[in-house]
């Protein structure tokens, strides 16, 4: 009798600490199951951080050929229009950059035109003096 009383005990814990496995194991299920679905969002995060930053950085290189090329349109421009040489030219764009860089001018053809007027009274004015003489 005694054997099967301690049957009775072990058949009792056994169900007691299956039960407390299958609580341990529903327990994992929905911590992975949680863990699974955090990591599914932060993969979604980083796919939009991803294709914002890669937003970003096509808009800047946009608007760095847009700058390089309305700085290379105004060099045009005012060359034209004031007759300067190659070797001229690199002095004059250089000071339209600064003139520009000092927030002069509302873009790179403004200040080509306000640099060919200045450049043309000058020539009048020496023109003037010379004729004085």
């Amino acid at each position: 009798m005694e054997i099967f009383k301690l049957f009775g005990t072990i058949l009792i814990k056994d169900e007691e600490a299956l039960q407390r496995l299958n609580h341990v194991d529903e327990v994992a299920q929905n911590t992975s199951s949680k863990f699974s679905n955090m990591i599914s969002n932060i993969g979604k995060i980083g796919l939009a951080l991803g294709a914002a930053a890669g937003t970003a950085l096509v808009a800047v290189g946009k608007s760095i050929v847009d700058v390089s090329s309305e700085f290379q349109k105004a060099c045009n421009q005012l060359q034209v229009s004031t007759g300067a040489t190659d070797k001229e030219m690199k002095g004059l764009s250089q000071t339209m950059k600064e003139i520009y860089a000092d927030n002069y001018g509302e873009s790179f053809e403004d200040v080509a035109n306000a640099m060919a007027e200045v450049r043309l009274h000058l020539e009048i004015h020496l023109i003037l003096m010379l004729m004085r003489v």
